[in-house]
């Protein structure tokens, strides 16, 4: 009897242990977050932060807007990396910040964007899969069309089908070559985003153990100096 009551027991813990695993969804970004890119940005940071951690989450790279309908429906516990938005209806909450992300206006010129209300009533295109915070959701009156690449986005603008393209700097300057980035005309002063790249969570006790180790990590990274060796480029001041 007691041997019976061990094993159950056993099979209870190795099921209640399964239960408590942290799923963690990463938004795949060309050349920034890819799947065994040992050399991408964001890529060297978790691979770091995991080495002075114990906690290995079960990974899984999916388009944002896939992992924001997960995280709603509480189907996974955490995404990285994503800016605040205000349309959740789930209580989650969000790391300190990572990293700094600016959303631009692109254009072939020679109109230069400086803000959304310049193309009310005209055609935006930007990387299908991609969110930028509640632009697309509040901005009614402009025509937001989805692509599967950068280069399909550019490919629009060169044929005229669109007036601008919405994306994030530094992304564009690890997706385009030198004489595509010289084509794009946009005013670096003027971001209709100007937010941060964070780890979100279910307020969970999964959710909030991986939250709460990860802001430690990033104490130490910044104090140490380290997160611009991990990000290299890519890295945008957060203070």
């Amino acid at each position: 009897m007691k041997l019976i009551f061990t094993i159950v027991l056993f099979v209870f813990c190795v099921f209640d242990a399964k239960a408590k695993e942290i799923k963690l969804a990463l938004t795949h970004i060309p050349k920034v977050l890819e799947f065994g890119n040992d050399n991408a940005p964001y890529n060297r940071f978790l691979k770091a932060f995991f080495e002075h951690s114990n906690l290995q989450p079960t990974l899984e790279f999916m388009p944002s807007s896939r992992a924001n309908k997960l995280l709603n429906e509480k189907r996974i516990d955490c995404i990285f990396p994503i800016i605040p938005t205000n349309s959740r209806t789930i209580s989650t909450q969000f790391s300190d910040p990572i990293n700094g992300i600016r959303a631009h206006i692109f254009s072939l010129g020679p109109a230069v964007y400086t803000s959304l209300q310049q193309l009310r009533g005209k055609q935006v295109v930007y990387l299908r899969g991609y969110l930028f915070g509640d632009v697309i959701a509040t901005e009614k009156s402009i025509g937001f069309f989805p692509v599967t690449s950068q280069q399909a986005a550019l490919g629009m603008l060169k044929k005229q089908r669109a007036d601008a393209y919405i994306d994030y700097v530094p992304d564009i300057r690890f997706v385009f070559n030198q004489a595509d980035l010289k084509l794009l005309k946009y005013d670096p002063t003027a971001p209709v985003i100007k937010d941060f790249d964070r780890l979100e969570c279910l307020n969970s006790p999964q959710g909030l153990e991986f939250l709460n180790s990860i802001n430690r990590f990033l104490v130490v990274q910044k104090q140490q100096g380290h997160m611009t060796k991990l990000l290299g480029k890519y890295y945008v001041e957060t203070n």
